[in-house]
């Protein structure tokens, strides 16, 4: 069998994890309290699937990685794929809807500054202000997801950047 290492191999199994990631929400079986919790778990999604997978040998996944001047939430790869997280919490007033523009002007510099492959922003929103102030979303991102908990509407979107 072949290895897989491809930035759209990679790119993949990012999507799949995402998913993953969002079944164990809904199902109960995990919770979010921070941001550090949403990249933890997606972070553990992806080792799944790396160990599911034939890929080369040490997996190419890195946490909070510096890239330049910034720092990316989730690598996958060399220069293959950069995610982004935001985590719009109910309970407080930071981070804004302000700070995911920001973060996805950010996750556009991984691809033209650092020459990534491809960039994605993840956000799970428990305040609704992606249904209402990014609606366009919902059309392009595959992954879109709103689950009604006790708390409220969470929408959970992973979409891809593009400069």
């Amino acid at each position: 069998m072949e290895k897989k290492s491809t930035a759209s191999a990679y790119s993949k199994l990012l999507l799949d994890a995402w998913n993953d990631m969002v079944n164990l929400f809904e199902k109960g079986y995990i919770t979010f309290y921070a941001e550090g919790d949403l990249r933890s778990h997606l972070f553990s999604c992806c080792i799944n699937y790396f160990r599911q997978g034939d890929y080369f040998l040490p997996w190419e996944i890195h946490a909070e990685k510096t890239i330049g001047t910034k720092r990316a939430d989730i690598i996958l790869g060399k220069k293959d794929v950069a995610l982004e997280l935001k985590f719009l919490r109910y309970t407080h007033a930071t981070p804004t809807f302000q700070d995911v523009i920001k973060d996805a002007s950010k996750v556009a510099a991984y691809l033209t500054e650092n020459s990534f492959k491809h960039a994605f922003l993840g956000i799970i929103d428990e305040k609704g202000t992606s249904k209402r102030k990014m609606p366009m979303l919902s059309e392009k991102s595959e992954s879109w997801r709103e689950i009604e908990t006790d708390k409220g509407l969470v929408i959970f979107v992973l979409c891809e950047i593009t400069p």
